[in-house]
């Protein structure tokens, strides 16, 4: 910086000496670490909270079955969405019921023989078969359980029984075949 020839005012040139009074650029300001590791973060929390979620509905739709057993005060939540347990015996039919006696050596035998069909769209596991005699009042006066030849039946498919009650009563009027009650109906 100059002054002027009478001493006066200071003249001003091109402003190079005053190159240390401007001020200088500002820098970029840098957030914290903390903040930056804690945006990154918080995606990363949301997608395991979301998959927890699924990971909890996923194991509350398909392990209905077994919860509702072991929980059995689940069962009215579950039938009010509409995925309550299913009838294991639905979709099972008995067809072509042949019922005969014979004696061999002596002894009575009422024989029963049929077929087991899956009219569901889902496989079936087939309960034993129960063969009921009952009086001309409808009281049953003999049972007889025996298995079908398969126990589990895919949608569709059928397979046979067949099955020998000895010494059946001579009171018997009526003879039903049943599937074996499944544990809610006991």
């Amino acid at each position: 910086m100059s002054f002027g020839a009478a001493g006066g005012a200071p003249e001003f040139g091109d402003g190079a000496e005053f190159a240390d009074a401007r001020p200088a650029a500002k820098k970029p300001r840098r957030r914290p670490r903390a903040l930056v590791a804690r945006k990154r973060l918080v995606p990363i929390l949301w997608g395991l909270v979301a998959l927890a979620v699924l990971g909890l509905a996923g194991v509350l739709w398909f392990g209905r079955a077994p919860l509702m057993a072991l929980l059995p005060a689940l069962a009215p939540v579950y039938a009010l969405v509409g995925a309550g347990e299913e009838d294991p015996l639905a979709g099972l039919e008995l067809r072509d019921i042949k019922t005969g006696r014979v004696t061999e050596a002596g002894v009575e035998f009422l024989e029963v023989a049929g077929l087991v069909v899956n009219a569901a769209d889902a496989p079936r596991t087939i309960p034993p078969l129960v063969m009921v005699l009952s009086d001309g009042e409808g009281l049953t006066i003999q049972q007889w359980m025996f298995p079908a030849d398969s126990t589990f039946l895919p949608a569709g498919a059928s397979t046979a029984f067949s099955a020998r009650m000895p010494n059946p009563s001579p009171m018997a009027r009526d003879i039903r075949i049943e599937f074996t009650p499944t544990s809610d109906d006991r």
